[in-house]
């Protein structure tokens, strides 16, 4: 252990060579702040951070920098010309300069101020929960470790993170006599986040997008999978949470998106700038559930100005990645949507449960949706459920035709067209277009 001039010990900790030249021709430690450290902005210094390239080189997580260093364009938002200053008690004051009275007080927590049961919880984020997010439009790392490092740095993601955390716990141990207390726990820790967050999503700026977006990203998973526990929803609320999720989902894109080049960065990629997966395997299913809903949107009683909406929804269902299907479908789909119009429900779910057949694992925060989904539609689509599954009503109609049940005919009798399995639905019920 390393000795002081005095004998006494010194605390052990990581140096980091990431401090601007100033600091470093002073001798003194960096707070590695951007867009200007403290030092610089006391002496009136130009700082390195006020350059993006050097901000993205030496301020970015290790996965990155190792790859290589994205040239930034200039940001869409204003430049921000206080930084962050740490005052007492571990809090942070972020300035808008569009509102220069405004100030926002963001606490920020270290790995030392959680109790032990935070600190179970969060390894549990860490090992197990960051796991069952990973998907290939976000590196690995940046949920198992950036999240964590960034939620030690903002009080809002550090509840954010042990919400959803406690929240899959619950999930894994849903036989423990505990669960009601764990799930409230989680929900204690949601509704703080969620409330911390408030403060700020006005100041977004390009230094704090990446924690912000985590929240918001986790925030949604969070509200999937806290409904997948609440068994006392009925039907009709499990599908107004899900259509809630979705415009929150679209309202976030579009906050996030004049930050993209910043959140790219860590190697996060909003839609628009993902390599969309190839449809190809699945592409038989996708058409034979758009030919099933377009057969099924001419049957059903629907204003004039709606059908045309439904197709090209229909038609970015069937073309886009699960990934780019908010920036491909119509404005006016996500109104029928928020109205709960069937025919628009109905869209939403045939595809979601398509795609979740042929995936062959449900993830635990989506796990009980698809069987709500199917009571729902009895319950309360009634005709236009059974049109779409295409039971024979004269048989009686006791079992569901699973959506897949397409994709046998498509191995036994090779491919088919769009137009070929739209005629073939339309004929075996009966209509005459």
């Amino acid at each position: 252990m390393a000795k002081t001039g005095r004998g006494g010990a010194r605390k052990p900790h990581r140096k980091s060579r990431n401090g601007c030249s100033q600091c470093r021709q002073a001798r003194i430690k960096c707070d590695e702040q951007a867009p200007r450290c403290n030092h610089c902005v006391r002496r009136s210094l130009q700082c390195d951070f006020e350059n993006e390239s050097t901000r993205s080189r030496t301020l970015a997580p290790p996965w990155v920098r190792r790859q290589h260093v994205f040239d930034l364009p200039a940001p869409e938002t204003p430049e921000y010309s206080s930084s962050a200053v740490t005052c007492p008690q571990r809090y942070t004051s972020v300035t808008n300069p569009e509102y220069p009275r405004l100030v926002v007080m963001v606490y920020e927590p270290s790995a030392n101020s959680l109790d032990f049961e935070e600190a179970r919880i969060f390894h549990h984020f860490v090992a197990e929960t960051s796991k069952t997010f990973m998907s290939s439009d976000i590196p690995d790392a940046f949920w198992n470790f950036e999240i964590p490092r960034l939620a030690l740095q903002n009080g809002y993601l550090l509840n954010a993170v042990l919400a959803i955390s406690a929240l899959h716990k619950s999930h894994l141990e849903h036989s423990n006599n505990l669960l009601p207390l764990d799930v409230n726990k989680s929900i204690a820790w949601h509704h703080k986040s969620v409330e911390a967050f408030a403060h700020m999503v006005a100041n977004i700026t390009p230094e704090n997008c990446v924690p912000a977006f985590a929240m918001a990203a986790i925030s949604a998973l969070y509200s999937c999978g806290l409904a997948q526990l609440l068994s006392s929803l009925q039907e009709r609320e499990h599908i107004e949470q899900l259509i809630n999720i979705i415009l929150a989902m679209h309202r976030a894109m579009h906050l996030f998106q004049p930050f993209a080049p910043f959140l790219k960065t860590q190697g996060v990629l909003l839609p628009g700038q993902t390599n969309a997966r190839p449809l190809q395997d699945i592409a038989a299913v996708l058409a034979d559930t758009a030919a099933r809903l377009s057969a099924c949107e001419l049957m059903s009683q629907v204003d004039v100005s709606d059908r045309v909406v439904y197709e090209e929804a229909i038609a970015a269902f069937r073309d886009s990645d699960v990934s780019e299907r908010l920036t491909k479908l119509p404005p006016q789909f996500l109104d029928l949507l928020r109205d709960k119009a069937p025919m628009a429900i109905l869209i939403l779910a045939a595809f979601s449960i398509s795609e979740e057949q042929e995936a062959k694992t449900t993830p635990w925060y989506l796990s009980l949706w698809r069987f709500k989904f199917q009571e729902y539609f009895i319950e309360f689509l009634g005709s236009i459920w059974t049109r779409y599954i295409g039971e024979d009503e004269d048989a009686g109609g006791s079992s569901l035709t699973h959506i897949s049940a397409a994709a046998e005919v498509t191995i036994n009798e090779g491919p088919r067209t769009e137009a070929q399995s739209k005629q073939s639905f339309v004929e075996s019920n009966g209509v005459v277009i």
